[in-house]
């Protein structure tokens, strides 16, 4: 009887422990598996401006991106410079 409580127990304090953390990792998804059109495109920014194949391929699609890139990602200097001149690039309006 009383492994059993402790089992209980223990199952209780762990799944307290574990569940802020899947929560966690369930809502930040990896960017392989994001599209560009969804609301957490944002996490697709660092791959495309390290890697500009990345980009969508249509001009106005990468425009987009590029923009929501510049609004909603974290950047840093070199990141927006970088962006900057993948958007002057690609033809996109400035943002």
């Amino acid at each position: 009887m009383r492994l059993a409580i402790a089992a209980t127990l223990l199952a209780f304090v762990v799944g307290i422990i574990l569940s802020p953390l899947l929560w966690i990792a369930g809502d930040t998804p990896f960017p392989s598996r994001v599209s560009w059109d969804s609301k957490s495109a944002y996490v697709k920014c660092d791959g495309a401006i390290a890697r500009p194949a990345e980009w969508p391929k249509q001009r106005n699609e990468a425009c987009a991106a590029m923009s929501l890139c510049a609004d909603e990602a974290v950047l840093t200097p070199a990141q927006a410079a970088a962006l900057a001149e993948a958007a002057r690039r690609t033809g996109c309006p400035e943002f």
